[in-house]
């Protein structure tokens, strides 16, 4: 992982410990999911897609390929990495990280919360983005719902899903191994 990458991942696991006991989220996954969410961050997209495909051939199969980006892949992605190479087996934490980037609906508070704390430390040295300072505002003020709606500003990203005829997926299979 590339120093920036860590640092990011070391910044979302602080937030995530953080939001364990304000969320009232078991600190040990919130700490775990927080470290590992980006840990697919080295591969390109194409290098994703690559590797998801033999291990998500369903959540692939209902993905528009418009929506074959880093920004959605890396949490599947980093999830797969955690179960093979690190064995990471705890069904919530594989869970939250497969489904922080957005594209699984999904409304576990684990996976809530590491989705806002990855877009507020991806975003914290960005001052127009005045979405990410108002999420910030509520998630820090314990409105977890307040601080969804803030980030959920993805106007054209949802436009790309109707316009495919699709909306954000639902519910996919696990691998077998759980």
């Amino acid at each position: 992982m590339k120093p920036k990458d860590l640092k990011v991942a070391m910044n979302v696991m602080e937030g995530m410990q953080n939001a364990a006991s304000k969320y009232g989220l078991d600190p040990h996954q919130a700490k775990v999911a927080g470290l590992l969410h980006n840990l697919g961050a080295p591969l390109k997209s194409a290098q994703m897609v690559e590797y998801l495909m033999p291990r998500e051939r369903k959540l692939m199969a209902r993905i528009p390929p418009k929506l074959f980006s880093r920004g959605y892949l890396i949490g599947p992605t980093s999830a797969n990495l955690a179960l093979e190479n690190l064995d990471v087996r705890e069904l919530a934490i594989f869970d939250a990280i497969r489904g922080h980037t957005g594209l699984i609906e999904d409304t576990n508070p684990l996976t809530r919360c590491l989705l806002i704390v990855a877009i507020l430390f991806n975003n914290e040295n960005d001052p127009e983005n005045k979405r990410a300072a108002l999420a910030k505002k509520f998630y820090f003020g314990g409105n977890l719902k307040e601080a969804e709606k803030a980030l959920h500003g993805r106007k054209a990203d949802d436009e790309k899903l109707s316009k495919s005829g699709r909306t954000r997926i639902r519910q996919v299979s696990k691998p077998g191994i759980f």
